[in-house]
């Protein structure tokens, strides 16, 4: 976590309704972006003290399926700037 990442938090806050954030596995976090400093655990309880998330779902994959996205009930999918596929 860093200050991007609330900052985005903050930004998709303000649009308003609930923000679900969700955890990326490691597993799938190692693929995509390298190794991590936190793990998912210790990632997942940062988030579930920032006040500008209102659910935390983890062990989420960093491309995310629509099935995943429809049984969150999401309305709106925010990600980071950097490239995501699916391979």
């Amino acid at each position: 976590m860093h200050s991007g990442h609330y900052n985005a938090l903050r930004q998709v806050k303000a649009m308003g309704g609930v923000v679900v954030a969700g955890i990326n596995s490691d597993a799938d976090l190692l693929l995509n972006k390298g190794p991590t400093i936190m793990n998912g655990l210790e990632r997942a309880e940062i988030l579930r003290h920032c006040k500008f998330v209102d659910e935390v779902q983890p062990d989420t994959q960093y491309t995310p399926s629509f099935e995943l996205l429809e049984n969150l009930n999401c309305q709106f999918y925010a990600h980071g700037d950097d490239p995501v596929f699916d391979y």
